[in-house]
């Protein structure tokens, strides 16, 4: 479409009009590429804005999951403590200095460990079936305020 003028222009002449031609179809070259910029701006700008919302999301969901992973321990280690009592064996409180290290105190002995794996599988079952409203207080405020701050 510009060629014709291009070539026009070329040859030399000094007429107005083709001089305004020139200015006119520049000005108009100009128009379109700003034009152009505009779009590839607003296709960023949506692109990047998706972005951020994908990023979110994907955050969002492993927080849940984190917090869930985290409800789901901590019931374990209710579990645990129940069965531990339940036993009459002694617990040690603490994490020693070397993981590698036997704990110091009373160490179970295979018969014990497999009474308390009994009793905590059969607390697994009954957990199982129970609903929040069987748990005590201070379980459903937590449970509670960790809903609430996802």
């Amino acid at each position: 479409m510009f060629d014709n003028i291009w070539q026009t222009q070329e040859g030399g002449t000094s007429d107005p009009a083709l001089k305004s031609q020139k200015d006119a179809a520049l000005s108009l070259q100009y128009a379109c590429a700003q034009h152009d910029v505009r779009l590839v701006e607003q296709t960023l700008t949506e692109l990047k804005l998706e972005e951020c919302r994908l990023g979110l999301s994907l955050y969002s969901n492993e927080l849940l999951a984190a917090s869930q992973r985290f409800l789901n321990a901590e019931l374990h280690v209710r579990k645990l403590r129940v069965v531990i009592h339940q036993s009459g064996l002694g617990i040690n409180v603490g994490v020693p200095s070397d993981p590698l290290e036997e704990p110091q105190g009373h160490a179970l002995r295979d018969s014990e460990a497999n009474m308390a794996g009994d009793m905590l599988d059969d607390q697994d079952d009954e957990l199982e079936g129970q609903s929040d409203e069987g748990l005590d207080g201070e379980n459903q405020e937590f449970r509670a305020r960790a809903s609430s701050e996802i």
